[in-house]
């Protein structure tokens, strides 16, 4: 099969004549497909225009991703109810930690986690990351609409990471920064881009962007991949460029592949880090003089990746809670409404990775019928706590989940 041969793999110092005749096939031949975009490498004089090539694998590539996207969408459409709203959770948790550790910014799992549920159950405001925490919130359940100028990315910066960027990092123009801004590209830290547009250029070249990502050109999978990095190339603010883009790329991705993958981009990107910022790095060279082929291949295997990796736990957790469901249903020392309370908090321990509990609003609600008054919920509760099957994990509003030893399980 053929196989596509990255421009800055051929590079060799010591044999200039096989790159330069490698490129200059490249940029003449009819495959070449054109972007209205051009860069400028770091610590290079030239200008290149950007273009790439749609290859067989690449185009394997995004049939796998929308394939997978299917399977993925399938699989959650048959989660019972407390499941899906504990694994959307989860992934919501991830996600955010993922676009924050990726940037260096400190926060935790369980920090992220108890500011969704403050919001989700108690509707009260997290003490930090409570605008990133409501922007992947709202994202994850309703689609975002697309953008349409350049004000709706400083309005986006502003509700998602302005309140986390240190004042002297700040934007100083109108909407966009002022002065130059340096991107990073390896695990090392190392300068790869330094921006020297000015605002003005900025907000022209983001306009032109935002009308690629909105068109028809191209397959919607190659637009968010090539407007991933020409929106790191542009880096439009001192810092939060990272995070911001990420964001509009899931906005972008929700549309075609569904929540689940789209709000899974940053953990995509945090667990193939390497992978992510040596796209960055390698396109962004000389070497690869405008071919972005490798960035959008890039992408696409970090997409991959996570997709394999949620399709595999998504099974896992399904199979766990059928068997858990086939011995319930076998246990004779549990009555049908005791059954169906632990049933429900299950599908939380299992779906749901730090197990805070169900409060009794969400054990009625999701309970079809079976405990339908507080009558129930308190009989059911006090003899499940009883017999030692379930604990209280917080009080107001109280909060249940089940006791892991009593089922022979570990905690």
């Amino acid at each position: 099969m053929f196989k596509y041969k990255y421009l800055h793999k051929i590079f060799n110092r010591e044999d200039t004549s096989t790159y330069e005749k490698a490129k200059n096939d490249r940029l003449s031949s009819f495959g070449a497909i054109w972007l209205d975009f051009k860069m400028k490498p770091y610590k290079f004089s030239g200008e290149f225009q950007l273009f790439f090539y749609n290859h067989p694998d690449m185009m394997k590539k995004a049939e796998t991703i929308m394939s997978d996207s299917e399977e993925i969408k399938k699989i959650a459409r048959e989660l019972p109810g407390i499941a899906k709203e504990s694994y959307q959770i989860n992934t919501l948790v991830e996600e955010m930690q993922g676009t924050n550790e990726i940037e260096g910014v400190r926060s935790s799992k369980a920090e992220m986690n108890e500011g969704l549920r403050k919001i989700i159950k108690d509707g009260a405001e997290p003490i930090r990351h409570k605008s990133l925490i409501k922007s992947y919130l709202n994202l994850q359940k309703t689609k975002i609409d697309l953008l349409t100028a350049p004000k709706d990315i400083r309005e986006i910066y502003d509700y998602l990471v302005y309140e986390e960027i240190k004042e002297r990092d700040k934007p100083d123009g109108l909407l966009f920064r002022t002065d130059p801004s340096e991107l990073a590209g390896s695990t090392s830290g190392k300068i790869i881009h330094v921006s020297t547009l000015s605002e003005q250029s900025i907000e022209a070249e983001l306009e032109k962007l935002i009308t690629f990502l909105n068109s028809d050109m191209l397959p919607q999978l190659h637009k968010v991949a090539i407007g991933h990095f020409i929106f790191g190339y542009i880096h439009p603010f001192y810092d939060g460029n990272g995070r911001t883009s990420r964001y509009i790329s899931s906005i972008y991705l929700r549309q075609i592949l569904g929540p689940i993958t789209a709000l899974s981009l940053s953990k995509a990107c945090k667990d193939n880090l390497r992978v992510y910022l040596d796209a960055f790095a390698n396109t962004n060279s000389f070497k690869s003089a405008g071919d972005v082929t490798f960035f959008i291949d890039s992408f696409f295997d970090i997409l991959i990746d996570e997709q394999k990796v949620i399709i595999a736990d998504l099974k896992e957790k399904k199979a766990q809670l059928a068997h858990i469901e086939e011995t319930l249903t076998g246990n004779d020392e549990l009555d049908i409404k005791e059954k169906a309370m632990l049933y429900l908090l299950f599908q939380e321990y299992v779906y749901g990775e730090f197990s805070e509990g169900l409060t009794k609003k969400e054990i009625i609600q999701f309970s079809n019928k079976k405990i339908a008054t507080d009558y129930y919920f308190n009989k059911v509760k006090d003899s499940l706590l009883a017999k030692k099957a379930i604990k209280i994990t917080k009080q107001k509003p109280m909060e249940l989940t089940i006791e892991a030893a009593y089922f022979g399980m570990a905690n």
